[in-house]
């Protein structure tokens, strides 16, 4: 377990979880959760009117694990970007983590929220790196989310160099990032596309915002 802040209190962490037909995958998401070691999470799951059973399957695993979680079920499909808006309209906590069907590594949150305390006041997020499997089978396939530029001493990107790499392709794998919750609130998902990462980290970039990195794994990325 991490040591207590100098308040003995650290900020509240909402590790949103949106699922359609992924129930056994979430499964595998809530048991890495559990794992972490930061003290202080809420987390919430927003079902997207699966049509398979994978909401009663994550309604008996809640209830025989006994974890905490908010379950949330979509009367119809909504999509990917408005599923992750809601769940941002469900959040409150200080920092927001976006976890899918991927695994936790036990000390991602901990890690994040020390290097976003500890940074500069336009810092919303920091990401890092994801290892990548093969479904079914956990082959270990690759690295995803590598950033290849500088950073200053405290993993901050100049912003017009981030900029620039995103602008030959989202290479940031998005269940890395940990992010502000107010400033997502403030310039929202835009919901008009079907990926919702990608253009958030854009209009982030634009509001004039800036990202750390951490050159670590901090994630198992499902394939």
């Amino acid at each position: 377990m991490m040591a207590a802040s100098e308040n003995g209190k650290w900020p509240l962490v909402s590790i949103t979880t949106p699922m359609y037909n992924t129930g056994r995958e979430v499964l595998e998401t809530i048991d890495s959760i559990r794992k972490s070691t930061y003290p202080n999470v809420e987390h919430l799951i927003v079902d997207d009117a699966s049509t398979d059973d994978s909401v009663e399957l994550v309604r008996a695993y809640l209830e025989e694990t006994g974890h905490s979680a908010q379950l949330v079920v979509h009367p119809t499909n909504q999509g990917m970007a408005k599923t992750r808006q809601h769940l941002i309209e469900l959040a409150q906590g200080e920092f927001i983590v976006g976890v899918s069907d991927d695994l936790l590594r036990p000390d991602r949150i901990e890690q994040d929220v020390r290097c976003l305390m500890a940074g500069d006041e336009d810092v919303v997020g920091v990401f890092s790196l994801a290892q990548t499997f093969r479904h079914g089978t956990k082959e270990v396939l690759g690295i995803k989310g590598k950033w290849n530029g500088t950073t200053d001493s405290k993993g901050r990107i100049d912003p017009v160099m981030l900029a620039e790499r995103l602008l030959e392709g989202n290479f940031i794998a998005a269940m890395t990032c940990t992010l502000r919750r107010k400033v997502v609130v403030d310039v929202g998902y835009d919901t008009r596309f079907f990926i919702e990462d990608y253009p958030m980290w854009i209009r982030l970039l634009k509001a004039g915002y800036a990202f750390a990195y951490r050159d670590v794994v901090s994630m198992d990325y499902r394939i």
